[in-house]
């Protein structure tokens, strides 16, 4: 059985990360040094769009020790991230439809669900959740391997 592989060299997970770095400390620096608004929304596009480079990179990338228990965690993390997310839209789409029935509550509540509503619905979510998700699901696989030894 031809198996074709779609994930990328470890070497572009190490890619990943030194963008994801340097993101980081540029919005550090924008935090500290404050850019101005005007430049600094036009940067927030390019490193939100970086972020998810980052991601895509990280998360699609093999593993040092890339074997079947990886893929399987690779797998069971894509099933988590889906359930979280889901539980996520469900949530906020249930307390978004309270006030259709009558039951009113403060306006920044209502907002804070609308906002949650409308990144769990994107993808851009989706992507550094699945990242996190696995990779935490490897940290806690190789610690509890090395533990054992």
């Amino acid at each position: 059985m031809n198996k074709t592989d779609l994930l990328f060299p470890h070497k572009i997970q190490q890619i990943g990360w030194v963008i994801f770095a340097m993101v980081i400390i540029v919005a550090i620096g924008g935090c500290i040094f404050n850019y101005g608004s005007g430049f600094y929304a036009q940067l927030s596009f390019v490193l939100w769009t970086l972020v998810y480079l980052a991601a895509f990179l990280i998360g699609f990338s093999k593993e040092k020790d890339d074997d079947e228990f990886i893929e399987a965690l690779r797998f069971k993390s894509l099933k988590t991230m889906l359930c979280v997310e889901l539980a996520i839209m469900v949530l906020s789409g249930i307390m978004l439809g309270i006030p259709e029935v009558g039951i009113n509550y403060p306006k920044k509540i209502y907002t804070a669900f609308s906002v949650i509503n409308y990144f769990c619905c994107r993808v851009e979510f989706a992507l550094p959740l699945y990242m996190l998700i696995f990779k935490l699901s490897v940290w806690k696989y190789r610690k509890e391997a090395g533990s054992d030894e």
